[in-house]
């Protein structure tokens, strides 16, 4: 499931755009000072293209590590609440958010992923709960 930082830099900067200089910007229109007869309008220049922001690849590896760490705190957190509930067992948001100290902007991202790749899934009341599959991941993940 995790990939490594330099697997990660590599995959970035092969998708990276060269730097490109910004286009000039264009000279505003003279105002005309008396009443001219009206003319069909000219079609209007194609718009140049926003440079490209440069993608700062040691930022997006941090999140992405940082929502590998998020994904199994979540998890874990999951997973004790099965064991202790093994007949339920689920989480709502706003727990989840009060145990492990996050935030929901954060977690919304990463929780929807999580029900996107079936780590977790939800019950009828919106809580989340931890499949078999990750049980046997956290565990593996844990010991090792």
């Amino acid at each position: 499931m995790s990939v490594s930082a330099t697997d990660l830099k590599s995959m970035l900067n092969k998708v990276r755009k060269p730097d490109t200089p910004p286009a000039p910007a264009a000279a505003p229109a003279a105002v005309a000072e008396a009443p001219v007869a009206v003319a069909a309008p000219e079609p209007a220049a194609p718009a140049a293209a926003a440079p490209t922001p440069v993608l700062d690849t040691a930022a997006i590896i941090n999140e992405i590590i940082s929502d590998d760490e998020m994904i199994l705190r979540i998890l874990g957190l999951l997973y004790r609440a099965k064991k202790q509930h093994p007949n339920g067992g689920a989480v709502g948001i706003i727990e989840m958010e009060k145990q492990l100290g996050i935030e929901r902007e954060g977690t919304t991202f990463v929780v929807n992923f999580m029900k996107a790749k079936r780590l977790i899934e939800t019950d009828d009341k919106s809580r989340n709960m931890i499949t078999v599959e990750r049980i046997e991941y956290v565990r593996n993940k844990l010991t090792k």
